[in-house]
């Protein structure tokens, strides 16, 4: 039986773990970046060990999965480079924000993940910061006994399809349009900070929790049930360095646009969700600012 070999398109952070945690468990793992394939060997912090994954051949078969680890802003554009390597081939998509599934190729599978991945100082090795989390997305197509049984190998993190996979993507954009959204703007060096702004979070919340009731039409909990979650999620992540604080203090692009930044789309949304559209202005605006700098697509 040959050995499964997963494309994984992004050269970020999130990118380069999940492709350990797969070579970890037996895959051979393409890592695919604006540049093309990666012809090197890559190397990343599994559990604080130093994992090498070897680069695999162009010419090997076609994929027998993927996923999508890019930057949400830089979706379509990935999308359009790689076309040959999705084509015909299951790919998870991992990119954080509200995305319209029908607008796209229908290989494409929506999905989330709750791992914590990140860069060190020096911004060259990939570290999985995160103890356990999951990787899930629809369970709308069926996967390969072999498939199944190397999701089902990998240590430490929960990888593989789930009935509700678009709606955990959607909590997720919910929670990170709250929290994201106020540490990116207010500068705060962990997701904890937000907590000293209680009254705030919790508007910023119910403004999130309505502008997701008129996308998807109702939440499967209620208002009281989500916004416990997130508190939830604060709590279990408080020293976390949140992503979108990292792009504000590097000086990068935020995914903004994908999050809060959805609200902007309709200018009565201004006195409908007026923190929203605040927050949302506000980072609008810094992005636009930005020269853009392709250094290859990341997450």
């Amino acid at each position: 039986m040959e050995t499964p070999v997963i494309d994984i398109i992004g050269a970020g952070a999130m990118g380069n773990v999940l492709g350990g945690l797969l070579h970890l468990s037996g895959a051979r793992v393409r890592f695919w970046q604006r540049a093309g394939l990666r012809t090197s060997e890559t190397q990343v912090y599994i559990s604080d060990k130093l994992v090498s994954v070897p680069p695999v051949s162009e010419e090997v078969q076609k994929g027998d999965f993927g996923f999508i680890a890019v930057k949400a802003y830089d979706l379509k554009s990935a999308l359009k480079q790689h076309r040959d390597t999705i084509q015909g081939c299951n790919f998870a998509v991992l990119s954080n924000g509200w995305f319209w599934p029908n607008n796209y190729p229908n290989n494409l599978l929506w999905g989330m993940s709750t791992v914590g991945a990140a860069f060190d100082k020096g911004n060259r090795t990939a570290k999985m910061t995160s103890a356990t989390g999951t990787i899930c997305w629809s369970k709308t197509k069926a996967i390969s006994p072999v498939m199944d049984r190397l999701f089902e190998s990998v240590s430490a993190v929960t990888i593989g399809p789930v009935v509700d996979g678009l709606y955990l993507r959607q909590k997720k954009w919910l929670f990170n349009t709250v929290i994201n959204t106020v540490t990116a703007v207010f500068r705060l060096p962990s997701n904890g900070c937000v907590l000293e702004s209680s009254s705030l979070i919790k508007t910023m919340f119910d403004e999130a929790y309505r502008l997701g009731e008129s996308k998807i039409g109702s939440w499967q909990e209620s208002r009281e049930e989500l916004f416990a979650e997130l508190l939830n999620l604060v709590s279990a992540t408080t020293k976390n360095q949140n992503s979108m604080y990292r792009d504000m203090v590097k000086g990068r692009k935020t995914e903004s646009s994908y999050l809060a930044g959805i609200v902007l789309k309709d200018p009565r949304h201004r006195s409908t969700y007026p923190y929203l559209y605040w927050f949302a202005s506000k980072l609008e605006a810094r992005d636009s600012s930005l020269a853009q700098k392709s250094v290859g697509f990341s997450m």
